[in-house]
């Protein structure tokens, strides 16, 4: 039995707005060297999907929300404190 991918993720792959926003991120910022700092900053319309999908591009991420409605939903799925 196969675990499903967590919530925020299946959530993100219905949601075109999310989808389109990262595709404009992946052409803008493209393969990131793994040295860079890189800062996401968003204001409460962030589950951490976005996020986890950034990682992959490369870099040392940090995040931060105006917001701390989702900060233990991004955290869970990060897994970060």
């Amino acid at each position: 039995m196969t675990s499903s991918p967590p919530w925020q993720l299946r959530m993100f792959q219905k949601t075109l707005k999310k989808k389109l926003r990262l595709r404009e991120f992946e052409k803008y910022l493209g393969k990131i060297p793994a040295e860079k700092r890189c800062l996401l900053v968003t204001c409460g319309d962030n589950n951490g999907a976005i996020n986890y999908y950034l990682r992959a591009l490369g870099g040392n991420w940090s995040f931060a929300d105006v917001e701390d409605t989702a900060l233990a939903e991004m955290s869970a799925l990060l897994e970060t404190e």
